[in-house]
């Protein structure tokens, strides 16, 4: 799998690597996460991070989803590159970062959108 965040690419071949690759942080403990199986970048699955929180996007080549999370208004910044620009998200679509170590494993191993969560369509 090939799994980008600020800094740069990697290939991921093992469980154990990517939980190490996952828990990179920068700045004010952000990152932003882009996994993905193949050159053209579909299935993709890729994450806002900061702290212990997250929002998770679920790209197929026709179709995108976004994280439901359980909070029912507001808004949760995020850092989406090295530059520190910001990102605003609602917070309905936040989940824990527990949460997110578990859909990215189940991407590796299944290389499909997990559906233990709830998505929505954007």
């Amino acid at each position: 799998m090939y799994l980008n965040d600020f800094s740069q690419e990697y290939f991921v071949d093992s469980l154990e690597e990517l939980e190490i690759l996952l828990k990179k942080r920068f700045l004010e403990e952000v990152n932003f996460f882009i996994l993905t199986f193949k050159e053209n970048g579909f299935p993709q699955l890729s994450a806002f991070v900061r702290g212990n929180k997250c929002v998770i996007y679920y790209l197929e080549e026709e179709v995108q989803y976004i994280s439901k999370g359980k909070a029912s208004e507001g808004i949760e910044v995020f850092v989406e590159d090295i530059h520190g620009t910001e990102v605003f998200l609602s917070k309905d679509k936040v989940l824990t970062i527990d949460e997110f170590y578990r859909i990215a494993q189940s991407f590796f191993e299944t290389q499909a959108r997990p559906d233990f969560i709830q998505w929505e369509k954007i």
